[in-house]
């Protein structure tokens, strides 16, 4: 009797390590799996921006290492318009660590790339983007940001150089004038849907504001992630 009892302690014991290991083998795995480190591009502080940054009124992105992560912090002259709600991105703080970003303000959210797609790690959820989170702001934000921080430099501008050609092209608005509003959503049909009611709640609460052309829209990766953006001028 007391050798089958000691053979079964011995037998849960190496069940326990064994879970254990491979506990430990899948938050590797599952840690390793993503694919946000390896596509940053923007690892020191510029005043190159990408043309969708620059009409969010940002300058500048200031980057600063710690010992296990990156912060982003951005310079801006002028805010933006986000499904509703007027936005200065200077007002949030960005953190890359172990190959996810988030808020400052709000940690435990995260996203980051897994199979070329933005990818939600969260408490309430772990997995691809859904369309509920295109409506939810620090969602927004990160995509957004997470855009900026992986797109090649060689497709960036400087923000004062193309602060000055922009004055210069037009006259009629300036850089400082000219603000934007948009939406987002899954795909750019569902972008551009909410654009509609969008415009009207912006024009009708700014007096002075009328619309510059259509809507343009555009999807941050392939077809995942979309925006749609209308210009205004405030003089």
């Amino acid at each position: 009797m007391k050798k089958i009892i000691v053979g079964l302690f011995s037998f849960l014991f190496i069940v326990v390590i064994v879970i254990s290991c491979n506990d430990s083998y899948n938050e590797n795995q599952k840690i390793d799996k993503y694919e946000l480190d390896k596509l940053v591009s923007l690892k020191k502080s510029t005043d190159n921006v990408s043309d969708i940054f620059l009409n969010m009124g940002v300058t500048e992105i200031n980057v600063s290492h710690e010992s296990n992560s990156v912060v982003y912090n951005a310079k801006t002259e002028k805010d933006f318009n986000l499904n509703g709600e007027n936005i200065d991105l200077s007002n949030y703080t960005v953190i890359l660590k172990e190959g996810k970003i988030s808020l400052i303000s709000n940690p435990s959210f995260e996203l980051t790339i897994y199979q070329n797609q933005p990818y939600i790690v969260s408490p309430s959820y772990t997995g691809f983007t859904v369309e509920d989170y295109f409506m939810d702001k620090d969602f927004n934000l990160l995509l957004l940001f997470m855009k900026e921080i992986t797109t090649e430099i060689d497709c960036k501008i400087s923000a004062q150089a193309a602060v000055n050609d922009f004055n210069l092209k037009s006259a009629s608005c300036s850089f400082w004038n000219t603000y934007y509003v948009y939406t987002t959503g899954g795909s750019r049909s569902v972008a551009e849907s909410r654009m509609p009611n969008e415009i009207n709640e912006y024009s009708s609460s700014l007096g002075g504001c009328s619309a510059i052309g259509g809507i343009d829209s555009s999807c941050l990766w392939e077809n995942h992630g979309c925006i749609a953006t209308q210009a205004f001028c405030c003089n």
